[in-house]
């Protein structure tokens, strides 16, 4: 009995992992606990350019395998961030290297937008530079490698265009990935490194090249042959999104239309796709398991069904280059559908568990505004799948509660609301799931077998996603847009969210209990009340602070406000897809600021192309040259502005018409000098260069380049420049009232601090 007792004991030890595992499928508190401690870990070490090292990362994994084999899951939390920070995450690169060698094949390559993605091996270089370590390198005496990398190539020749299925060797030079970093504009350099591309190839040559490509690779690449030979040009980015997730073929256009009709998710391969490959594959797998067993055995055809769904989903993935996204839903579906075998239904603590797995392989996913969408989303299409109506009923509803909750994420991100969202979506979605995407998998296997059996379908294809695409078009006709003068600020997005999901997760709990229609009332109160707020707190009379701000540009570009009227000095370029003019909108909806005037120091299109686009969102403001120029539209030359705190000042004592921009107590000279040829502080005005030059003055010159208090600041280096006027007139400790920052002044994970 001795030996029965102690064989028990040691099965049961052994057990416990699981029971741990069970308690945190069954209990909401406990994954949540999981879930809270690995997020706001990974914030502040994410925002505090904390990396930790081999040795805490050990020490994670054992501390993290004792919380779990306790239970206690906030301690479990905060050990998975640190691991994933430490195997997933690495300080950005500093330094260039020279003539680097290596063999790599083309990741992602798009004609229309010149950008090609180089999935590389093992990289040498010829010397070791400093901060190499920093980017995770081994540097020798003589010689440099570094592991296999992702590197970033713009490929203004087309070099690479339709190379996919080739091995290329190249030399050339690595550069850190840099881009330009404003406010409220899209920082291209932090989704690289989030996307673990930490350098840019330049000056490059190929060495050779030969056909020995990852398998995938070619499959992919033949795809997206064969669509380009079938389709029509625009059908064929379509389904080359669909099927492959590369969207780099799509024109321009396209992609305006359909962000103008809220219909852009449709071809980024996320949740939606993967779970309807999953969907599709579980109901033909366990259709033909019933048919042919004739429900002989004990396996279940659902669970067959289940298991089959799983590996196509990876499948799938792979086959679109587990890229984030892709990467992101292919854990969340898969770690849903082993909860469902396990338990036989979807709950949210699987979705929680599926979140932090999530966070574990991807710890950048938390500052991605696709990870929230594409979690919120499920949750309300878990939520609606236990509704007891008909099934357009419960479609509709699914696509209603989806807009409305995600609406505050959508006009955060974007700056507008695309009001019939809800109806292209009703129609276009079904017709993409339930016929547009099956023929597209199909065909490819159709082709395989024999161009004959796949004509028909390729005729039919096309047809489709022709039809498809008039439907989006004839709503982007309609141009149903809301574009409010302002935007939610990041606590308000935060409170509609949380309110709608804890109304929903409150309705479903209270639904078998008495007093339903009191809890109903409350519910669409609740839901009237975050209206109200979302909408009008914005506008209620906040006092705001005067700012300066010097954007990051080629070219000088700067908007100066006293916390309601703002000028604009320089809107910038209008070039293919750079328009600074709409950065500068975006700032002015955040900060709820109307546009008053807009001068135009000089007649370069590089200053002043981007001057139509404001003038169509604010026809009210005024437009001052300070040089006569011939422009399609009304403009003043050498006229004086005065509003309140800021003042646009001439001085015509010589031929040139010179400015300065008078903000509070600060003068700033209107220059655009390079170079200066004397440094007398005793010059006259006329004597630009000698001004600019001056100690005692304050200047904004060429090159997007900010003289104050004597010191220069760079915006190309140092990142978007911001002058603050606080409100007081001080500062806490009794300083000067202005305060200058600027976006690079303090490190991140994705970012090191750059001195001025």
């Amino acid at each position: 009995m001795k030996v029965v007792a102690k064989i028990v004991a040691k099965d049961s030890r052994e057990m416990k992992a699981v029971t741990v595992l069970m308690r945190a499928m069954r209990s909401v508190p406990d994954v949540v606990w999981l879930l809270s401690a690995q997020a706001i870990t990974l914030i502040i070490c994410l925002y505090g350019a904390w990396i930790p090292n081999d040795w805490a990362v050990l020490l994670a994994l054992l501390v993290g395998a004792t919380a779990f084999y306790r239970g206690y899951f906030l301690v479990l939390g905060l050990c998975l961030a640190v691991v994933a920070l430490g195997w997933q995450t690495q300080y950005p690169a500093t330094t260039s290297l020279d003539n680097c060698t290596f063999w790599a094949t083309v990741k992602a390559s798009g004609k229309a937008t010149k950008r090609v993605l180089l999935a590389t091996e093992p990289i040498d270089c010829a010397a070791a530079s400093a901060g190499a370590s920093a980017a995770g390198t081994s540097a020798g005496t003589s010689q440099l490698s570094l592991a296999k990398q992702t590197l970033l190539l713009w490929d203004n020749t087309s070099q690479f265009v339709d190379q996919a299925d080739k091995r290329w060797q190249l030399t050339g030079r690595l550069v850190p990935v840099h881009s330009r970093v404003n406010a409220h504009d899209f920082d291209y350099e932090k989704y690289l490194i989030s996307q673990s591309v930490y350098y840019e190839l330049k000056s490059f040559k190929v060495l050779a090249h030969d056909d020995r490509a990852n398998t995938l690779v070619k499959w992919r690449h033949a795809l997206r042959t064969q669509f380009e030979r079938h389709l029509a040009p625009n059908n064929a980015a379509i389904v080359t999104a669909l099927v492959t997730g590369s969207r780099d073929e799509l024109s321009r256009a396209q992609k305006d239309t359909m962000q103008s009709t809220g219909t852009s998710h449709l071809l980024a391969i996320s949740g939606l796709h993967v779970g309807l490959v999953g969907l599709w594959t579980w109901v033909i797998a366990q259709g033909l398991w019933a048919l042919f067993t004739r429900g002989a055995g004990r396996v279940l055809p659902i669970q067959v069904g289940a298991v089959v769904a799983l590996v196509v989903i990876v499948a799938y993935a792979a086959l679109t280059g587990f890229d984030t996204p892709v990467k992101r839903a292919t854990i969340m579906f898969s770690l849903l559908i082993i909860s469902w075998l396990m338990r036989r239904e979807l709950t949210i603590q699987s979705l929680l568990l599926a979140a932090a797995m999530v966070l574990l392989v991807d710890p950048y996913a938390l500052l991605s505004v696709g990870f929230y969408l594409s979690f919120i989303a499920t949750y309300v299409v878990m939520w609606c799948a236990r509704l007891s109506w008909p099934p357009f009923l419960k479609i509709l509803m699914m696509q209603l509660l989806i807009m409305l909750v995600l609406l505050p994420i959508v006009w955060l991100t974007f700056g507008y609301i695309s009001l019939s969202a809800l109806a292209v979506n009703l129609l276009v979605i079904p017709w993409l799931t339930m016929w547009v995407l099956p023929w597209a998998l199909l065909v490819g296997v159709a082709s395989a077998i024999h161009p004959v059996v796949a004509a028909p379908i390729w005729l039919l294809l096309d047809f489709s996603v022709t039809a498809m695409w008039s439907v989006i078009s004839a709503f982007d006709e309609l141009d149903w847009i809301l574009s409010p003068t302002f935007r939610p600020s990041l606590y308000q997005v935060i409170g509609w969210v949380s309110l709608y999901l804890v109304v929903l997760l409150c309705w479903r709990a209270k639904q078998k209990k008495p007093h339903r229609r009191q809890f109903d009332l409350l519910c669409g109160l609740s839901v009237l009340l975050g209206m109200l707020g979302l909408f009008l707190w914005p506008n209620l009379s906040i006092r705001q602070q005067g700012e300066f701000w010097l954007a990051d540009e080629r070219q000088t570009s700067v908007l100066v406000h006293n916390g309601s009227e703002a000028i604009i000095i320089d809107p910038g370029r209008r070039y293919r897809q750079i328009n600074t003019a709409e950065k500068w909108q975006r700032l002015l909806s955040a900060q709820q600021l109307t546009l008053d005037t807009i001068v135009l120091t000089d007649d370069k299109i590089s200053k002043i192309s981007a001057t139509a686009t404001l003038l169509a969102a604010f026809p009210e403001a005024t437009v001052i040259t300070l040089k006569p120029m011939d422009l399609p539209f009304a403009a003043s030359y050498c006229q004086p502005v005065s509003l309140v705190n800021i003042q646009l000042r001439i001085d015509m004592t010589t031929s040139a018409c010179r400015g300065q921009i008078q903000w509070y107590d600060e003068t700033f000279n209107l220059l655009t000098d390079e170079k200066a040829k004397t440094e007398d502080v005793n010059a006259p005005l006329d004597t630009h260069a000698a001004y600019a030059n001056s100690v005692y003055a304050n200047s904004v010159y060429a090159h997007a380049v900010l003289r104050w208090q004597g010191a220069n600041y760079d915006a190309q280096r140092l990142g978007q420049v911001r002058l603050v006027r606080h409100l007081s007139g001080k500062t806490a400790n009794g300083d000067s009232p202005v305060t200058l920052h600027y976006a690079r002044q303090t490190a991140r994970a994705w970012r090191h601090r750059v001195m001025p």
